[in-house]
């Protein structure tokens, strides 16, 4: 009976150990948890599908700034793009698999294109989220507004074929506002 409380016990340390593992920053911005990103206003966070990667597969998502971004002088329009595991740790946590960062100046290129997202196992249900940000000269980046006229594309790729992947239904309330 000791060995398994011993057992048990060792297993819930290491599982805290992994779950801890996950990315916080991403070139000292925060990455905010799911619960948090899922309630951004509508328009600061566009909220893809959740999908279930197979091996050989990828996500590719593209960001093609139309709009001018045009922001307060001194701060800069940044997108980042956040992959969730859509299962939930042993804390109900989902942890980030990927965060990338992307800025969105006025002199840049209009094209970002996002590192594609392989799974590591097997099969991996993910649920990606591209989050506008606006960063003050002397601050940290907040949510933000992703301008709407950009277009943004995420696919699945296996090599071979391509499928579209579609942004989530978006709240019912951002519906009412409008």
């Amino acid at each position: 009976m000791k060995t398994l409380r011993a057992l048990a016990l060792l297993l819930s340390i290491s599982a805290a150990a992994v779950a801890g593992d996950g990315i916080t920053s991403v070139e000292g911005v925060p990455v905010p948890k799911l619960e948090d990103a899922l309630k951004f206003k509508t328009g600061r966070a566009l909220v893809f599908q959740p999908v279930t990667l197979g091996r050989g597969h990828s996500l590719d998502v593209r960001h093609i700034r139309i709009g001018d971004g045009s922001v307060r002088p001194g701060e800069e329009r940044q997108a980042m793009l956040v992959i969730y595991n859509a299962t939930p740790d042993i804390a109900g946590q989902h942890t980030v698999l990927s965060a990338q960062l992307k800025s969105l100046a006025p002199g840049a290129s209009p094209v970002n294109v996002f590192e594609p997202y392989q799974p590591s196992g097997e099969a991996e249900g993910i649920i990606a989220i591209l989050i506008g940000l606006v960063k003050p000269a002397n601050g940290t980046a907040r949510p933000s507004a992703l301008p709407s006229a950009d277009v943004v594309t995420a696919e699945i790729t296996d090599g071979t074929s391509t499928v579209l992947l579609l942004p989530a239904v978006q709240k019912v309330r951002g519906a009412a506002a409008r």
